[in-house]
């Protein structure tokens, strides 16, 4: 199984490497690949927030930069299948220091990635959906800050692969991170 995330904070993921969900990456079990979302940003202070699309109250996360990590990181068999349009900007080079964290290649050739977004609107996770998402050879965290990703990332996301909105609990959590931790390990 490969497993992708997507943050602000990639020390958050520490705790992956110890354990037994360290044991299982160490054999070979599991692959993780831990991105900054930062590394997808073209400005002097690599911005990932903005005023919401249409006003409303705080802040949430610009979708060019999810839209170009997704556009990097999902492989071209998903991410440049014939008429989806992307939400990222066109034509932009990335130079060494945007380059990934750690890139997993995984087992997953002609695979398309299940994207969960840790929301705490969204359906409640559970052990039935720990289950079925063991059996998936591909999943990518989207770990979202402020009042979450712009709704458009979602949107664009779901024209090319299965995409799900995953609650950890009936409360409100800083950002998408620790539920991201505990679904991963519940998986």
């Amino acid at each position: 199984m490969r497993i992708d995330i997507i943050t602000i904070f990639p020390e958050y993921f520490g705790p992956l490497r110890v354990s037994l969900i360290g044991q299982a990456a160490a054999r070979g079990d599991i692959e993780f690949a831990v991105h900054d979302l930062r590394n997808w940003t073209h400005d002097v202070h690599r911005t990932v927030d903005d005023t919401p699309y249409g006003g409303g109250p705080g802040m949430v996360m610009r979708p060019e930069p999810w839209g170009e990590a997704l556009d990097e990181i999902v492989p071209g068999n998903a991410a440049e299948a014939p008429g989806k349009a992307s939400i990222a900007a066109s034509g932009s080079e990335r130079g060494a220091e945007r380059r990934l964290i750690r890139r997993a290649p995984g087992n997953t050739a002609g695979a398309v990635p299940r994207l969960i977004i840790p929301a705490p609107s969204g359906v409640l996770f559970d052990q039935r959906m720990a289950e079925s998402y063991s059996l998936q050879p591909w999943l990518v965290f989207a770990c979202g800050r402020y009042e979450g990703i712009d709704a458009r990332v979602s949107a664009d996301a779901r024209s090319r692969m299965t995409v799900d909105e995953v609650s950890v609990g009936d409360y409100v959590l800083a950002g998408g991170e620790a539920a991201a931790l505990v679904m991963i390990e519940a998986v």
